[in-house]
């Protein structure tokens, strides 16, 4: 799988042209600078285009915290935590979506707790 733009990623306002405003997605990571993507701004939304911006934005702070979690689960980078299997599950989910691999047979998500 091809690595993502590192984070992190901005959501900034841009005008296009007067009929298709929206918001560009921007990295500001150390090794690539520029649009990641934008959201086109639809008639009537009432900002829901910002607020997926905003959630794309995120992605790659989320993703970094799901490793965090995912790591730390049962203890596996020497720490205490545990979670219910539901929530663990949930986790693995996300993460697989995220990296675009199966959760149940994913090995980099099962080197997390190796």
């Amino acid at each position: 799988m091809n690595e993502h733009t590192p984070g992190p990623w901005e959501c900034r306002p841009i005008a296009g042209d007067l009929s298709s405003p929206g918001y560009g997605i921007i990295s500001f990571g150390s090794r690539q600078h520029g649009r990641v993507g934008s959201v086109a701004v639809r008639p009537g939304e009432n900002g829901i285009a910002e607020a997926n911006a905003r959630l794309i934005a995120a992605a790659p702070d989320m993703l970094e915290a799901l490793k965090e979690i995912y790591g730390a689960i049962g203890g596996a980078n020497g720490t205490d935590c545990f979670i219910s299997c539901e929530n663990e599950e949930i986790v693995r989910a996300a993460l697989a979506k995220a990296l675009g691999e199966n959760h149940r047979r994913s090995p980099e998500l099962q080197s997390f707790l190796s």
